[in-house]
C-alpha cells in the first residue's frame, strides 16, 4: 500500500498509527539519498 497525499494530510500521522501494529512494515521513501549528490543538496533552492 502506498500512502500519499498532500503536505500536511496526515500521511505521517497514519504511519506512526500503522507501525504500532505487529500485522504491517513500515517502509519509508529515503529522501536523504534523494537530496544528496556529493554533498549537495539537490533541493535547495529549488521549491
Amino acid at each position: 500500500i502506498a500512502v500519499e497525499g498532500n503536505i500536511g494530510s496526515g500521511k505521517s500521522t497514519v504511519l506512526a498509527y500503522l507501525s504500532k501494529s505487529s500485522l504491517c512494515d513500515i517502509v519509508t521513501e529515503p529522501v536523504d539519498s534523494w537530496t544528496n549528490l556529493n554533498g549537495n543538496n539537490l533541493l535547495v533552492g529549488k521549491l
